[in-house]
């Protein structure tokens, strides 16, 4: 077994993971684990730091991600005159139904992504660098955002879930802020996206409080961010 063959088994684990968290379809991610493997063998000659290879890898495979995720959003572009925008509202996944609980966040010791999580934080706790009141959100001034921001009931089809919400601002997309609602399993119930108003203009031609002016909107740093879609996933289905 040479080196590259070594250290890829001793970090599929870890790999694997990664992939699976961010792509909920099991086929689409074993794609991209084999793409992901494959250009690892392709450009391995040119890692000079052996010692980097995790980093390197798990690299290679948010690119990977990011990718998919950008020819998925191509193929479902429809233009939105033929939206009604009704449908726009509900948006892609269903309806969802939010209630903050109680302002207890003293007991989130235990939440989290889930073992490893890829050499991310694995019991979350709230930093203070994303404060949330509302519809508007402050952020410190820090090259990664992502933090808790309370503690929620998600309720999907008449069921009930105890979460965290978990807030990404612009830290793998930029110009896009994410809503996550873990349960105390690391799992994720609900996933809502939200585009800055002049997301992609290029391809769109209107800001997005235009396109879909009856949507939910943020406030992010005096920034408005409209709502695009939520994502549920099997784990609750």
């Amino acid at each position: 077994m040479d080196a590259f063959e070594a250290l890829l088994r001793e970090n599929l684990p870890a790999l694997e993971r990664f992939i699976f968290f961010r792509v909920s379809s099991r086929y689409d991610a074993e794609d991209i684990l084999q793409e992901t493997c494959a250009a690892a063998a392709q450009n391995w000659d040119k890692l000079k730091n052996p010692a980097a290879f995790k980093g390197w890898l798990l690299t290679i495979a948010r690119n990977k991600c990011t990718d998919y995720y950008r020819e998925k959003a191509r193929i479902m572009e429809i233009p939105m005159a033929a939206v009604s925008s009704a449908s726009a509202v509900r948006g892609l996944c269903g309806r969802k139904d939010e209630n903050a609980v109680t302002e207890t966040l003293d007991l989130l010791d235990s939440w989290g992504f889930g073992e490893d999580n890829c050499g991310n934080e694995v019991n979350l706790a709230p930093k203070g660098d994303i404060q949330k009141a509302g519809s508007t959100i402050t952020t410190v001034e820090k090259e990664f955002l992502l933090d808790i921001v309370g503690r929620y009931t998600v309720t999907i089809n008449g069921k009930a879930y105890d979460t965290v919400c978990v807030i990404d601002c612009y830290t793998y997309n930029d110009g896009v802020v994410s809503e996550q609602y873990l349960d105390r399993n690391g799992k994720t119930v609900l996933w809502r996206r939200f585009n800055r108003d002049d997301w992609h203009m290029d391809s769109y031609h209107k800001p997005w409080s235009e396109l879909l002016p009856d949507n939910e909107r943020l406030t992010v740093n005096g920034v408005t961010y409209v709502h695009w879609y939520d994502c549920i996933t099997d784990y609750i289905l």
